[in-house]
């Protein structure tokens, strides 16, 4: 008597949870990088607008030249 593999018991395909794993990990991938590539985006756009409120007032350009400067001194004391 001759049986088949579906019958005999050996997979002949990969089951429906290996099927539907990849794709759902690469979903969520995706949607990983793109909610980052958007933060990014925002960020960049908000630190765009920053600067050029920081060009028109020159009290938050002072604001951002004494955050730099005391960064730098910062830095500097480490050195010695």
């Amino acid at each position: 008597m001759t049986t088949s593999f579906v019958s005999a018991g050996y997979p002949v395909q990969p089951s429906d949870a290996n099927r539907t794993g990849a794709p759902e990990s690469l979903f969520d991938a995706m949607r990983k990088k793109y909610q980052d590539w958007n933060e990014r985006r925002l960020r960049d756009r908000h630190d765009d607008q920053f600067w050029q409120a920081a060009l028109q007032d020159a009290r938050i350009m002072a604001d951002i030249s004494r955050a730099m400067n005391a960064a730098a001194m910062r830095d500097v004391k480490t050195y010695y």
